[in-house]
């Protein structure tokens, strides 16, 4: 059985109970009680499915396939009661040629914007040879972003969750997407060390950016 939790809601609006389940490293943006398995929201409706993902705590960018009732859909689908959500991070070794992402990729080359409290891995993604951008304000990180297609490094989940953020990823998976989106553009010593070093960290419960605490 899922768990189920409601939000209060005033009485004369509509409700809809949604049940979801997010996989891999999403299950960190949700409270406890939610992670590795399936539960059911009572949330006013209709709301769109971006709305409703991030409601439960997780920023867009950070999804890259979404399955309502084992269709793909995209953010702007419109939830229905009863509706079954299942929410997939980026894959970086399952082919899903076929299925509709809402995840979009960054145009080449991969340029990145971070906020300054990401200096190290700023420092390493110019070592890696990307351009790398540090700003002190978090509204200048979503906007560089939007406006000339830099991906997002973050630790301020709700800079994530601006609706004008395509391309981004929070503080604790910020190297992991890196790697990702780098993985055909450049093949660095440096940068497939650092992702080696961050999945042991990460197996005893360090911390998977750059190895701040």
């Amino acid at each position: 059985m899922p768990v189920r939790e409601a939000i209060a809601v005033p009485r004369q609006m509509a409700v809809i109970e949604v049940t979801f389940r997010f996989y891999g490293q999403l299950n960190d943006f949700l409270p406890r009680r939610f992670r590795q398995r399936r539960f059911t929201h009572v949330i006013p409706g209709p709301a769109s499915l971006k709305d409703a993902i991030e409601a439960v705590g997780v920023p867009h960018p950070e999804a890259d396939v979404v399955l309502v009732n084992g269709k793909g859909e995209d953010f702007a689908y419109r939830l229905a009661d009863g509706d079954d959500v299942a929410v997939y991070p980026m894959f970086r070794s399952i082919d899903v040629a076929g299925l509709p992402r809402v995840g979009v990729d960054p145009p080449q080359p991969v340029r990145f914007v971070l906020d300054a409290h990401l200096r190290k891995l700023a420092s390493l993604l110019r070592l890696c040879g990307f351009d790398a951008m540090l700003v002190a304000d978090d509204a200048d990180v979503a906007n560089v972003s939007a406006h000339d297609g830099w991906v997002a490094l973050t630790r301020d989940v709700g800079v994530l969750k601006r609706s004008v953020v395509q391309y981004g990823y929070g503080r604790k998976f910020a190297l992991a997407g890196v790697c990702t989106l780098s993985k055909e553009q450049v093949r660095s010593p440096a940068l497939s060390g650092t992702e080696v070093a961050m999945h042991r960290r990460d197996s005893v419960g360090g911390n998977a950016s750059t190895g701040e605490r």
